[in-house]
């Protein structure tokens, strides 16, 4: 069998996914794999909007921000 070198640990940052990560985490050091940590959202309530609208805009940039956060937050719990 072939050792699993990498692991992806999807994120949205809330209360939700913690356990998730923790347990993508513990897999990490059981392993010694290497971790990526993506962050992930549903944007089909927002498909109706026009792409160009500045309510996109403002929500992708919220989005982006809560992102950072929540990979900041998966590599700081894996240190």
């Amino acid at each position: 069998m072939k050792d699993v070198e990498k692991i992806l640990i999807a994120t949205d940052g809330s209360e939700y996914t913690k356990d998730a990560v923790e347990q993508g985490l513990q897999l990490v050091k059981l392993l010694g794999a290497k971790v990526t940590a993506l962050f992930v959202v549903d944007q089909t309530p927002f498909s109706s909007l026009p792409p160009d609208s500045t309510v996109v805009f403002s929500v992708n940039a919220i989005m982006e921000n809560e992102g950072k956060h929540a990979v900041e937050e998966v590599k700081k719990r894996g240190d």
